[in-house]
């Protein structure tokens, strides 16, 4: 066995919502809601877009996720990400990632309005 089809046989570990992964639900533009699948979040937010007043009104995000459930996803769909702190629904910016590696995990980047944020 390669550490390549090593790695991927533990990505079931990392995918998993009792592990490390965030429950995630797709939703395509026009479309009903998918079955849940698990992404992991890094919610480094990647950049913010600010008013005229510098308040930050959107940040984008990357999440990961296994490339069997990320590949119908498009840009403009929606994803319900739920974690221990709550539910946040993000749209999609671009189609996943390829996976040209054949890693079996893809990268989408999201994003989110944060206009009515509530200022601490």
């Amino acid at each position: 066995m390669t550490l390549k089809t090593e790695i991927i046989a533990d990505l079931p570990v990392f995918f998993n919502s009792d592990e490390f992964g965030n429950s995630a639900v797709w939703t395509p533009k026009g479309g009903v809601a998918q079955t849940a699948f698990v992404i992991i979040l890094d919610d480094t937010v990647l950049h913010g877009d600010e008013d005229q007043e510098k308040d930050v009104i959107q940040e984008s995000i990357v999440v990961r996720g296994a490339t069997s459930d990320l590949s119908g996803v498009k840009a403009r769909d929606s994803l319900l990400i739920t974690s221990l702190i709550g539910s946040v629904n993000y749209e999609v910016i671009n189609d996943a990632y390829p996976d040209e590696e054949k890693s079996g995990e893809s990268i989408i980047d999201l994003r989110r309005s944060i206009r009515n944020r509530t200022k601490i």
